[in-house]
């Protein structure tokens, strides 16, 4: 009786310690994993502290690092893998900053949980950024909505015309500032791939026709345009920000949804090689 009362207090002893050194191990497991994770993506590109600064500050930081319509390993704020699109979702809250982490192999960006900003345009501008970056993802790979457009010497742009090429749209209008500030270096892109025949460089502008010829008297711009896009621009394809960059691959499939000349050219370059 004592003996088989001693085995059973040495068993149930024995499953106590098996069981806590079980969860032992797994703990260690899960935080060199995280530890690992943390090694392999390295440090943020700039402390977060410093990013949320101010609306300047941020807005440095968006301009130098920030690539979201790239390919990138996307973490939320436990390193944990997520899906580009969940990523950019949360992004879009105006909750989180996309945090660009040091890495040799990949981009990667971390979600950072951001409190409440001394400066509102901190908000504002994180709240902004993701919801573009959000709705341009929702663009892609969606076949391009109908169209049938005549640029200003009478060229035509339809399904059949284009058909087997790589288009890039870009979104403008004369007044914008950057779609102005962005077309010398739109005119040397174009030089680059002048014996590229399968690629359409071409502009859909919401300014009448008139209005075009005057502003390109003055100011050189190489791709073709194609005036009153204004409707197109707004009710079908819903760009509200500009400029906007839209490429389209050979079957007709939107490839990226891009704001700025330096991701757009990325993302060209990489539809060529596809």
């Amino acid at each position: 009786m004592c003996h088989s009362l001693f085995m059973n207090n040495f068993n149930n002893n024995m499953m106590k310690y098996i069981r806590t050194y079980f969860l032992l191990f797994i703990l260690l497991v899960a935080l060199s994993c995280s530890l690992e994770k943390k090694e392999i993506y390295g440090k943020p590109v700039m402390p977060p502290e410093k990013i949320l600064e101010n609306g300047n500050t941020l807005w440095n930081y968006r301009n130098k690092y920030l690539r979201l319509s790239e390919d990138y390993v996307s973490l939320d704020t436990n390193f944990k893998f997520i899906s580009k699109k969940e990523f950019l979702a949360l992004v879009s809250t105006g909750k989180y900053l996309p945090l660009r982490l040091i890495s040799k192999d990949s981009t990667c960006y971390q979600l950072y949980k951001v409190g409440t900003p001394k400066d509102e345009y901190v908000t504002t501008l994180l709240y902004t950024i993701g919801v573009f970056a959000y709705k341009n993802y929702l663009m892609e790979q969606q076949v391009l909505p109908s169209f049938n457009f005549t640029d200003i010497e009478g060229n035509r742009y339809n399904p059949e015309t284009t058909k087997g090429k790589i288009i890039i749209f870009k979104c403008w209008f004369i007044h914008c500032k950057t779609c102005v500030e962005e077309m010398p270096m739109l005119n040397k892109m174009l030089e680059t791939y002048k014996n590229r025949k399968d690629i359409i460089f071409t502009s859909l502008a919401s300014d009448n026709k008139a209005e075009l010829k005057k502003f390109l008297k003055k100011t050189e711009f190489k791709w073709a345009t194609i005036p009153n896009q204004r409707d197109y621009l707004r009710n079908v394809l819903d760009i509200i920000a500009f400029p906007t960059y839209i490429i389209v691959n050979k079957k007709g499939i939107i490839s990226k949804v891009i704001q700025g000349y330096k991701e757009m050219e990325i993302a060209l370059a990489d539809e060529c090689q596809k």
